[in-house]
């Protein structure tokens, strides 16, 4: 399984927060392994985890999006330019 995971904020809220790239990246590797242990070696997992970006969208336009932001994400990614997404810490992928 193939996940890149995106550190996102929205253009009227402000990022605060502790998190940043080396400590999701030690998350999602203890999930990762989670699921390879639970699996029975079925599953493993490879990842990206990317820099913060900002989408061009308020948080309420997000919001809106509910489940469906996964289309609106992917159409905004296909226009941005590749520096917006600097390869960062990877693992396995």
């Amino acid at each position: 399984m193939k996940l890149a995971v995106l550190l996102l904020s929205c253009t009227d809220t402000p990022r605060i927060t502790d998190y940043d790239q080396p400590w999701v990246h030690r998350v999602v590797t203890d999930v990762a392994g989670y699921f390879l242990d639970q699996s029975g070696g079925r599953v493993n997992m490879e990842f990206r985890v990317l820099d913060w970006f900002g989408l061009p969208k308020t948080s309420q336009e997000w919001n809106d999006f509910g489940f469906g932001a996964g289309p609106a994400v992917s159409r905004w990614c296909r226009r941005a330019p590749a520096s917006t997404f600097r390869r960062t810490r990877t693992s396995r992928w």
